[in-house]
């Protein structure tokens, strides 16, 4: 069921409907797509390897409310990893910008928060701390 989830949330973003920074409620795609939310936590997690996959090199921190909580997944690459960057640190520092906490391993990681208001700038965030993780490297 989460690969069917994952092809219709594919189709969306590839052809503009959910553009980057599009704010995803897990319970409305859950609505929309008429079943339980737990699918759409795991089409996120598959989607943040494909798209790592289709980088070749990169990271990507995707996130949506889940039940009026912030649901996040983290992926990074394996040469990112040797650079520096830890998916488990980078989705705790935009966790910590949506209210809450989380963690994993260099190269995939889940968090939560409890403000999902603020999961469109926290995601913004994303960027510029792997930015401070792969500069931290450097010196």
């Amino acid at each position: 069921m989460s690969h069917w989830v994952e092809e219709r949330l594919r189709e969306a973003i590839l052809d503009g409907r959910f553009a980057s920074g599009t704010w995803l409620r897990q319970k409305r795609l859950a609505e929309e797509f008429g079943m339980s939310q737990m699918p759409i936590r795991e089409a996120l997690k598959d989607l943040a390897d494909e798209v790592v996959d289709r980088l070749g090199s990169g990271a990507t921190v995707l996130g949506a409310e889940v039940d009026g909580k912030v649901a996040l997944v983290a992926k990074v690459s394996e040469d990112l990893i040797s650079l520096g960057a830890h998916a488990g640190n980078l989705v705790k520092a935009v966790a910590e910008r949506a209210g809450g906490g989380g963690g994993g391993a260099p190269g995939f990681a889940q968090a939560g928060g409890g403000e999902p208001g603020k999961l469109p700038a926290a995601i913004e965030g994303a960027a510029a701390a792997l930015a401070d993780q792969l500069g931290a490297q450097e010196a």
